[in-house]
């Protein structure tokens, strides 16, 4: 009766243990998923922003290209 009861509370220990290393794991991803989302947001936003800053570059360039045409006009070239 020792023995089996031995059996069984090593056994639940051991059960026990492998649990508290599996919720280790699973912090330890929760945090690094965590961190994968930050930097997507993080990569996302700067794309977005470059692709503004980009599309405000082409309309300067334009509107400088038109102001450099009118100025040939103006002075007969």
């Amino acid at each position: 009766m020792c023995e089996i009861m031995n059996y069984i509370f090593r056994s639940l220990h051991n059960s026990d243990r492998r649990l508290d290393v599996i919720s280790r794991t699973i912090r330890k991803q929760q945090k690094f998923n965590n961190g994968v989302a930050v930097f997507s947001v993080l990569v996302t936003m700067n794309f977005f922003i470059g692709e503004i800053e980009r599309q405000e570059q082409a309309a300067k360039i334009k509107k400088l290209e038109s102001k450099i045409e009118e100025l040939k006009r103006d002075k007969g070239e």
